[in-house]
């Protein structure tokens, strides 16, 4: 059909121009906002567009289409797709949506989006504007059969979110649930309190009927001062890591790499050295988050699995497209010297399908997924003591899925999730601080060329033209039962999987004891350390399973012998400079604390066996501070020398004519070039206006002056080798003079000072 311009902004079929309110037989912003608004216009922060429509403008006011969402209190800026939107529907199949858009005098191509009960509308050529989607959106939701519509909200990566009527709403400690719900109550029905575990936070039902009006709730929301953070629970599409390829132990090069594919060699997961020890056991757990599982493959060990997402597959595929996850699950747990096929890593323990999304009918490897499947997903996991988990997907970041990462860690859960394929930075949800980021690597041992890098990164694992098993028949990657894939999808369960060696070991493990001894036995495969190309290195499964099985830990903890500098005179808050610990098997360390404070990865240079650079930017505290070198094994404090931060010292001196000229005054050494000075006499502050500075005393003869200078601002490592001089003007005799330094950390003079050395004279003369 094909379509033309009237001339005021409105379009409509050839032949019937009408707006398109017009068409639908009724107003449409105005029936769309008298129900909009439970909540006032002021509420609407994040709203549509003046259009130029002039049937449309005169119901509501015009805003700027500038669509957020916030993330970890960050503001993030959304892009609408012009080439269609989503409706959720009450219609026994998608097509029958088309019926509603002809009202509007819409060609549009209908099809299933990936969440069941919801369509795609494919807009034609001459509709695909930003304009025509917002009109579309505002208006197709009141119609009878359609429930909700929703642009396709694009973010910075590309990675696209639509809105439903949810929402998950967290308020701060304290708030309390009989006021939480006063607040909701403008917003819509409260639907569950503490939905999947997550503490203080509501899944709130609004009665908006378009995306638009959703979002602008959500910003309202997270304005609240009792607000800690407000989700939408989003539909979010799925990125699957996998770069398809077109039996076969003997092929798996990822466990034990001779050179099949004809390189070197060596470069593999050492997984027969781990066997010798475990195969794993099947009270280890590992969750796949994933498309689901093939439940009745005869090559998976698996326990069963779970389905999030309404389709009604009990954890399984619930499409032809639904293949992926079948994949990832047998780099974990592939059966063992059963006949069939190929070997996962730990063929022993158990995965356990949880089925997120549902993957497209075109099998173009993307989906779809609702925020609180994952967070129920996740839940679940520590409900049902799931010891692993892998993610190998990509998606849009969530402030309460980063959440929800953070607190099941924290209860013992691990967790790895795929890096990317970009060959950029490392996506969401893998840069998250509480799950480990795997890349890949190729049979040579080089990161492989789609493979995401960057300081995020925890491991490498072999994740090119890797063997694995598949869907069996026609529904899988290549109909042969098994196939090889390559991405990073694969190289993260594989690192999984050793992670569940591990555990199968000792069960008792940390989550950060897993991951140190993931750490600490990795081959290293760029410089020296911990780096963006390979994190710590290549898994090792062997490595990490004697470690743990034989006590290796203890008879290889790294030890300190010294610290270079001894004492580090650092006095300020933001001083910066370098510490040189220096030891013994100090490559196995996996991190290192200042002072309490665990420093970034890029903070920590492993220079070889016996020394390490730690850089440093700010000291957490005065005093003594503690070196604490962490490995698989535990940690190791700093015994020999700590970082002493060092008060300045003061040396007072005559200058030979205070008697005669007391303009001359008293000098003030303080070993430091670049102070602020501060001084009290009796109860008031002074600051003197220069540095070298002037004190002008006023006082009398006989009275006591005591000065208090505080140190402030930036201080130079080599501290002992700077002198400052203050001079000490108009001095009476016979006064008593006490000159006392110290240190704050703020700038308040009134703070309690730190003090070292106190030098104290008297004018006689």
């Amino acid at each position: 059909m094909t379509r033309t311009d009237r001339g005021d902004g409105t379009r409509g079929p050839q032949g019937d121009v009408r707006p398109l309110a017009e068409a639908s037989g009724r107003p449409v912003r105005a029936a769309s906002r008298a129900r909009v608004r439970p909540l006032a216009a002021a509420v609407l922060a994040v709203g549509l567009a003046a259009h130029g429509s002039s049937a449309l403008a005169a119901s509501a006011p015009q805003q700027s289409l500038e669509p957020t969402y916030t993330y970890q209190g960050s503001t993030r800026a959304l892009t609408i797709d012009p080439t269609g939107f989503v409706v959720q529907h009450s219609f026994p199949e998608a097509h029958l949506v088309e019926l509603v858009l002809d009202k509007f005098g819409v060609d549009a191509t209908v099809t299933p989006w990936h969440v069941a009960g919801t369509a795609w509308v494919a807009l034609p050529p001459s509709l695909r504007t930003t304009r025509d989607v917002v009109e579309l959106v505002d208006a197709i939701g009141w119609e009878q059969g359609v429930t909700f519509a929703s642009p396709r909200f694009v973010d910075a990566r590309g990675d696209g979110l639509v809105a439903t009527k949810d929402l998950l709403v967290a308020f701060e400690p304290g708030v309390g649930e009989v006021l939480a719900e006063q607040l909701l109550v403008p917003y819509g029905e409260v639907l569950q309190h503490e939905p999947a575990g997550l503490e203080d936070t509501y899944l709130v039902r609004t009665e908006f009927v378009d995306g638009f009006g959703v979002l602008a709730a959500a910003e309202a929301l997270a304005s609240l001062p009792e607000t800690r953070w407000c989700d939408l629970d989003f539909q979010l599409e799925v990125r699957l890591d996998q770069v398809p390829n077109d039996p076969l132990y003997p092929s798996q090069w990822s466990l034990r790499n001779t050179g099949q594919l004809g390189g070197p060699g060596g470069y593999d997961l050492d997984a027969p050295a781990a066997w010798a020890v475990t195969t794993g056991v099947d009270t280890v757990v590992v969750g796949v988050l994933d498309d689901g599982v093939q439940q009745d493959h005869p090559d998976i060990m698996q326990v069963p699995g779970v389905d999030f997402t309404g389709s009604g597959s009990n954890g399984g595929p619930a499409t032809a497209c639904d293949r992926h996850g079948t994949a990832v699950a047998g780099c974990i747990a592939a059966g063992m010297n059963n006949g069939l096929g190929t070997t996962g890593v730990a063929p022993g323990v158990r995965v356990k399908s949880l089925k997120v999304f549902t993957t497209t009918t075109v099998c173009n490897g993307q989906g779809a997924f609702q925020v609180s499947w994952f967070l129920n997903a996740l839940e679940h996991c520590r409900v049902n003591d799931v010891r692993v988990t892998n993610t190998s997907l990509g998606f849009a970041p969530v402030t309460s899925i980063t959440q929800k990462f953070d607190s099941t860690r924290a209860a013992g859960i691990v967790h790895f999730a795929s890096a990317g394929n970009s060959a950029g930075a490392i996506g969401y949800p893998a840069e998250v601080a509480s799950v480990n980021a795997v890349g890949s690597i190729d049979p040579d041992g080089d990161r492989s060329a789609f493979s995401c890098f960057g300081p995020a990164l925890a491991f490498a694992g072999p994740g090119q033209t890797v063997w694995t098993t598949d869907r069996t028949g026609a529904d899988g990657f290549a109909g042969a039962d098994y196939t090889t894939l390559s991405g990073t999808s694969f190289a993260s369960p594989f690192v999984a999987g050793v992670a569940a060696l591990v555990l199968s070991v000792d069960p008792a493990l940390t989550a950060a004891e897993v991951e140190s001894a993931l750490a600490t036995t990795a081959m290293d495969l760029g410089p020296l350390g911990r780096d963006d190309d390979f994190g710590y290195g290549l898994v090792q499964a062997g490595g990490a399973v004697q470690w743990t099985q034989s006590g290796l830990a203890a008879k290889f903890a790294p030890t300190i012998a010294a610290l270079d500098p001894s004492a580090v005179p650092v006095l300020a808050p933001d001083a910066s400079g370098t510490l040189t610990v220096l030891g013994t098997n100090l490559t196995n360390v996996s991190g290192v604390r200042l002072g309490g404070t665990t420093l970034p990865y890029a903070d920590v240079t492993i220079i070889d066996d016996g020394q390490i650079d730690v850089r440093y930017t700010r000291l957490p505290s005065l005093g003594l501070v503690d070196v604490e070198l962490i490995h698989a094994g535990g940690s190791v404090l700093s015994t020999v020398n700590s970082i002493v931060v060092a008060s300045p010292t003061i040396d007072l001196t005559d200058s030979g004519s205070v008697g005669l000229d007391r303009s001359a005054g008293v000098e003030l050494f303080v070993a430091s070039s670049s102070y602020d000075f501060y001084y009290l006499i009796g109860s008031l502050v002074h600051q003197p206006t220069l540095v070298p500075g002037i004190i002008d005393s006023d006082l009398g003869g006989g009275d006591m002056a005591q000065l208090h200078l505080l140190a402030m601002g930036s201080i130079p490592p080599d501290l002992g080798h700077a002198r400052q001089l203050v001079s000490i003007l108009n001095l009476p005799l016979g006064l008593d003079l006490h000159f006392q330094a110290g240190i704050v950390e703020f700038a308040a003079p009134a703070l309690p000072l730190i003090t070292t050395g106190v030098q104290s004279g008297t004018i006689l003369y």
